[in-house]
C-alpha cells in the first residue's frame, strides 16, 4: 500500500511533476486534508484532541485506516490497524486510547502511525508545521530519515527504484517497508508490503523490480529521428536482456 504526498521527478534540465502511471490510478487512495471534508465523506469525530496526537475520525467502511487531525482541521496523521501480525514498527495494542481511558478500537490488534506533521503540538490552535513524515518516538511509528543524505548514511542504499509520479525508492534489508523521496531529496511517501492478505486499501501485487532500459537513437543529418533501439527487460514478460527497434515514419 502507497502512503504518499505525491510524487515528483526531475527532467533533463528542468522540474516536473507527473501524475501516477495510468495502471496504478485505480489503487490511488485519496484522503480528506480536513476535518470538513472528511465528515462529508462520511468520517466521524471519535475521540477529542488527545495530546502529542490529534483527534481520531472513523468511518464503517474503512476496515484498516483512522485518520487523525489537529484542532485546526488538518490532517495530520493516519492510524493503520491490522488483525494479522505485521512487521516492525507495527505493534500488538489495544489502543489508541481516549482522554478518557477508553479505546477507540474494540480489540486487541497490530498498530501504527504515520504522521504527515509534527502532532506535538496537534491539540494547540494556530500551529505551523515545518516538517513532514514525522515520526514520534513514544508511539509505534515509520522511522523515516529527514532527507536522502541521511537515509543513504543509515543504510538506505540509493536508489532501489524509481517510479513515474512516486520518486525514488529505498530500500533497507532491516525494515520491511520501502521510503519514497523526490528529486530535492524530501521524503514523501512510504511503500507497505505484507504476504498476509489484507482489505482495502491493500491491493495484491507483484514484486516491485527496478529495470535499467537504454536507448539509441539513430538520426539524420537534417536532426530527424529515423529508429529507436531500446534495451532492457520493458514489461513484465520480457526477458532481461532484451531489445526492441522501432523505425519512425514520418510520413514523407
Amino acid at each position: 500500500m502507497f502512503l504518499t504526498t505525491g510524487g515528483e521527478i526531475k527532467s533533463t534540465g528542468d522540474w516536473a511533476a507527473i501524475g501516477a502511471l495510468d495502471t496504478e490510478k485505480g489503487f490511488q487512495y485519496d484522503l480528506p486534508l480536513s476535518a470538513g471534508l472528511a465528515v462529508k465523506e462520511g468520517w466521524v469525530k471519535v475521540s477529542s484532541c488527545i495530546p502529542d496526537e490529534g483527534i481520531y475520525y472513523r468511518k464503517t467502511q474503512e476496515e484498516t485506516i483512522t485518520l487523525i487531525f489537529d484542532v485546526d482541521e488538518n490532517l495530520i496523521g493516519i492510524y493503520q490497524n491490522s488483525d494479522v501480525p505485521m512487521p516492525t514498527p507495527w505493534m500488538k495494542t489495544s489502543g489508541p486510547l481516549k482522554s478518557d481511558g477508553t479505546y477507540i478500537f474494540n480489540k486487541e490488534h497490530y498498530g501504527v502511525y504515520l504522521f504527515i506533521l509534527d502532532p506535538s503540538n496537534a491539540c494547540d490552535l494556530g500551529t505551523s508545521y515545518d516538517s513532514i513524515l514525522a515520526s514520534p518516538s513514544e508511539l509505534p511509528s515509520y522511522s523515516i530519515p529527514i532527507n536522502v543524505d541521511v537515509a543513504i548514511s543509515q543504510g538506505w542504499p540509493d536508489p532501489m527504484f524509481c517510479s513515474q509520479g512516486r520518486g525514488k525508492y529505498y530500500s533497507n534489508p532491516d525494515f520491511e517497508y520501502i521510503i519514497m523521496y523526490n528529486g530535492d531529496g524530501n521524503p514523501i511517501g512510504i511503500y507497505q508490503y505484507s504476504k498476509q492478505p489484507k482489505p482495502a486499501p491493500w491491493w495484491k501485487t507483484k514484486a516491485i523490480n527496478g529495470r535499467s532500459i537504454e536507448m539509441i537513437v539513430w538520426v539524420t543529418e537534417e536532426g530527424t529521428v529515423k529508429r529507436i533501439k531500446l534495451i532492457g527487460a520493458i514489461s513484465e514478460a520480457d526477458a532481461d536482456p532484451s531489445e526492441r527497434t522501432f523505425t519512425v515514419d514520418i510520413g514523407y
